[in-house]
């Protein structure tokens, strides 16, 4: 799988024929990786970036990232020496390029999760492929508790990615009070995975019998 800074590179040369603009997100991702290993504490990149780890391809202005106290205490004494300003309690910027990272920070709660705080990067796993990195499991919990479109659309394309054993290793694992919503997005990427399918099928039939 290829680098995620890569991919961003990629889709970011891609999208900028729609919008000059379009965030670097691709040049603050490596700064903001040396930033959080100078600091040497805990952490698991997660939102976008992790999607794409985990083979979802999308494009994103921002980055998120899951830190402990202790991790966040450095990054806060360190985000000058690599280009990062802190601009509210939970957000940095990178200022070559103006890329927001959102800090989301062990204990503190989960917006619209009802009582739920995030948890410590240990806690949510690392990816097998690059420990910087959330695992999926931890991944599908946090984007299924943001109860963001954004995060379950997300999820619904991961789950395309994934065949019924693997799912069903993921069921078992991810929290009991998550199982039933991702069981029902497991279903519903299931049905478009088949439409599109069968969209598929009819096509080169049209094309064929033309």
């Amino acid at each position: 799988m290829q680098d995620v800074a890569h991919v961003l590179g990629r889709l970011r040369r891609f999208a900028r024929f729609a919008r000059p603009d379009v965030s670097e997100v691709d040049v603050a991702l490596p700064a903001l990786e040396t930033l959080l290993k100078e600091v040497g504490a805990p952490y698991r990149l997660v939102g976008g970036a992790a999607v794409i780890h985990h083979g979802y391809e999308r494009f994103m202005p921002d980055l998120h990232v899951l830190v402990s106290g202790e991790a966040w205490r450095g990054l806060r004494e360190h985000s000058r020496e690599h280009g990062f300003v802190l601009v509210s309690p939970r957000r940095l910027r990178h200022e070559p390029t103006g890329v927001r990272v959102h800090v989301f920070v062990s204990g503190d709660p989960i917006l619209r999760s009802e009582g739920h705080a995030y948890p410590s990067p240990d806690c949510a796993g690392a990816s097998s492929r690059d420990a910087a990195y959330v695992g999926l499991r931890g991944l599908l919990e946090l984007l299924l508790r943001s109860r963001s479109y954004q995060g379950l659309a997300d999820v619904m394309e991961l789950l395309k990615k994934i065949d019924d054993r693997r799912y069903m290793t993921l069921e078992g694992e991810i929290a009991h009070d998550l199982r039933e919503q991702l069981a029902k997005l497991r279903q519903e990427a299931i049905e478009e995975l088949a439409l599109a399918s069968s969209e598929g099928d009819d096509n080169e039939r049209e094309t064929h019998g033309s």
